[in-house]
């Protein structure tokens, strides 16, 4: 049944880009678009990167995906932040992590007090 559970979760993970903007800022900080992570790995970390974000009052969201073209790791990054609605407060204060197995690049974007 937790295999089910996970299966599920992994699954909603996927299909994030059909899913509302502030629905996906509010529930989910790991995006494991490539597939990377075992489904343990990723309920820890996820649960990881929620304790941290309320504690920091700042959003700490890693995002692995297999494909960004045409954009660059930092235009993906960037947009992603944005576009999901990541950041707390007005400053929208936060950091994303992108891990692109496309061309084996990474990014790190920050907004606000990051």
């Amino acid at each position: 049944m937790k295999k089910r559970f996970l299966f599920v979760l992994l699954a909603a993970l996927i299909c994030l880009s059909t899913i509302s903007p502030a629905f996906a800022a509010s529930n989910f900080r790991l995006i494991d678009g490539a597939d990377l992570l075992y489904s343990d790995e990723l309920a820890d970390l996820m649960l990881e990167l929620n304790t941290v974000s309320q504690k920091h009052q700042f959003d700490v969201v890693i995002v692995t995906t297999n494909h960004i073209s045409p954009k660059t790791p930092r235009e993906y990054a960037d947009d992603f932040f944005d576009d999901y609605g990541y950041g707390y407060g007005d400053n929208r204060d936060g950091v994303l992590l992108l891990i692109s197995m496309e061309d084996s690049d990474w990014y790190i974007s920050t907004s606000g007090y990051g």
